[in-house]
């Protein structure tokens, strides 16, 4: 039996083995992440809750702006809830797992959920250090969290392509990929006629702007490309304007990875080989088919051609010509070269790689997941820091967390995946790592297979395994995706700052209320959902027993010690604790002796 296991509970023992069952159906279409992505009422000013900060790039129509979040708007809408809260309350909240009771008893009745307030503060005056010491405070990079802003003047766009803007949100909104850009929320501002979109904010730049690359980095962008397009192409989207200036780094860290961004172009597809006939995209990097106007996703893998072709000759394009008519003949033809100084340092299994992404016949190109096993990608695609394997002990910490999370409350579950969700790419990069260390097959996802291989050393048997996996996919479309992923691995980050749990909150609180209401539920987890599966999310984290979870009650599903925290404890502490309730025991929680009650781990279904 693996390290640790031991101890963990037998999925078996627990008599569901589906996250969701029966209040969520394995077959519906909803996903939880994608109303992840908020839609602003009109009724929000973008500018209420965001500072412009700069210009970072324009578009034929639209522009970019890195923005950040007002210091008074931290948190949304669990600010006022945070505002009744004590200064004392717990400023990092632990990720360890709860441990509760099957159900309160009379004690509950007397127990204080947290202090009552000092003063009245603000998050932003909390969240400055005014009730923090100097070791403690969060710096400002924490507290200002940057964002970047797409706006698109629909003054300037024609009524038909209105409907061709909203389309790159549709799709962002189902994609869920660490090669992917990720975006948070929308504003309609009906006045002056912009659609906005909030993202994460990438600062590495484009393609371009990191010329000149060693043949090893271009093969490891190259495949981080590939991962991208794979996996868009497994859910029936094609990009359709794949080029250089679309794909970017999300820091200036010479090991960054990369993101694919604008989504303008891109199209669902019904059938694998289905016909497209929009002549879009930029005309450098654009597929013969593209220009003739019948093609199918295989122009995404030409369009990859052109730009590893450039990573490889310090940005000359395989196309040049002095108009565009003489461009599109080359094109047509696929007349390029391997000649010039440059070509002679590379290998001929690269050389390779191109010709055949630049295959003028689609039927002779590789697919996506062809592409991401040829010889060259898979021999030299590692950059030196981002690919270096994870520790086998990080590994086996990650191994720990998700079957401990597997057994967590189904609310604090999907609490970490809004949780994840919003995650920083400096916070889940060892993560990331063991993410695709798990994705053996490069598919973007962790299928069953995979999740069975890793848990093999584990003396679980295949039916509690697939319990585990079950509880993990709380999307229900039987794989574990990259957010449901990190949302169970969290655990081996140790702590969750305050402010981050705030923003969840908020994301949570669909209406902006100041509570979590079964109304927000059902809106994230779609009609279909059972009442009494909505009711059993309420119940885990309504202390009050007011039908509702408040952002202090948000708290407390999280603010419980785990196993380590336990540790030095006297015996009243762990007395309380088995019966379902613990004192606030761990270093830089209230430093009052107030009794927390615990709600029921597993949700009845």
């Amino acid at each position: 039996m693996g390290a640790g296991a031991s101890k963990l509970k037998d999925p078996l023992e627990d008599s569901s083995t589906r996250s969701f069952a029966p209040g969520m159906p394995r077959d519906r279409v909803w996903s939880f992440h994608e109303a992840l992505v908020r839609e602003r009422d009109p009724k929000h000013d973008f500018y209420d809750v965001y500072e412009v900060l700069e210009v970072i790039g324009r578009g034929g129509n639209c522009t970019i702006y890195k923005i950040k979040k007002k210091d008074q708007m931290v948190g949304g809408s669990a600010r006022e809830e945070n505002v009744r809260s004590s200064r004392n309350l717990i400023r990092r909240v632990s990720l360890s797992p709860r441990y509760t009771s099957k159900t309160f008893n009379s004690l509950i009745k007397r127990v204080s959920l947290s202090p009552k307030l000092h003063s009245s503060k603000s998050l932003k005056m909390i969240y400055s250090g005014e009730a923090l010491s100097s070791s403690e405070g969060l710096d400002a990079h924490q507290l200002h969290q940057l964002y970047a802003l797409k706006v698109f003047d629909l003054a300037l766009v024609p009524v038909k392509q209105i409907d061709q803007l909203k389309n790159e949100i549709d799709i962002l909104k189902t994609l869920d990929h660490k090669n992917i850009i990720n975006p948070y929320e929308t504003f309609t501002v009906k006045l002056t006629k912009k659609l906005m979109i909030v993202m994460e904010l990438c600062t590495g730049g484009d393609l371009l702007a990191r010329l000149p690359y060693t043949e090893q980095q271009a093969a490891s962008v190259a495949k981080q490309i590939l991962n991208a397009i794979s996996y868009l192409h497994s859910k029936s989207i094609i990009h359709r304007d794949i080029k250089m200036e679309n794909v970017i780094f999300e820091s200036k860290d010479p090991d960054a990875c990369i993101k694919v961004i604008d989504f303008g172009l891109s199209k669902k597809y019904k059938y694998k080989g289905d016909i497209m006939t929009e002549r879009v995209g930029t005309l450098y990097s654009m597929s013969p088919q593209t220009m003739q106007g019948i093609y199918n996703s295989q122009a995404d893998l030409w369009s990859i051609g052109v730009c590893t072709y450039m990573l490889l000759s310090n940005g000359q394009r395989p196309f040049e010509a002095d108009t565009p008519k003489q461009l599109v003949a080359r094109v047509l033809l696929g007349d390029f070269n391997f000649d010039g100084t440059v070509w002679s340092y590379i290998s001929q299994k690269a050389k390779g790689f191109v010709t055949e992404l630049l295959s003028v016949n689609p039927q002779n190109r590789p697919s996506a997941d062809q592409a991401l096993f040829h010889p060259w990608v898979t021999d030299v695609s590692s950059l030196e820091g981002y690919s270096t394997a994870p520790e086998e002990e990080f590994i086996q910490r990650v191994r720990e967390s998700i079957l401990r999370y597997a057994d967590q409350g189904e609310f604090r579950k999907l609490a970490l995946n809004v949780v994840a969700k919003k995650s920083r790419s400096t916070e889940i990069s060892e993560l990331r790592k063991v993410f695709d260390r798990f994705d053996t097959k490069s598919t973007g996802t962790i299928t069953l297979e995979e999740f069975q291989d890793v848990f093999a050393r584990f003396d679980y048997s295949e039916d509690a395994i697939k319990a585990i996996f079950r509880k993990i996919d709380i999307n229900c479309n039987d794989v574990i995706n990259y957010t449901e992923f990190l949302a169970a691995a969290l655990e081996t980050q140790g702590t969750i700052e305050e402010y981050r749990l705030a923003e969840a909150f908020d994301v949570m609180d669909t209406d902006d209320n100041g509570y979590i209401s079964r109304k927000n539920l059902k809106y994230l987890l779609g009609e279909q959902v059972e009442d009494r599966y909505i009711d059993s999310l309420i119940a885990e984290g309504d202390f009050k027993r007011d039908g509702r979870i408040s952002f202090e009650e948000f708290l407390q599903v999280f603010a419980i010690p785990g196993e380590e925290e336990m540790k030095g404890c006297d015996s009243a502490d762990v007395a309380l604790s088995k019966k379902g309730f613990v004192s606030t025991v761990r270093k830089g929680w209230s430093s009052a002796s107030n009794l927390v009650g615990l709600g029921n781990r597993s949700t009845s279904r």
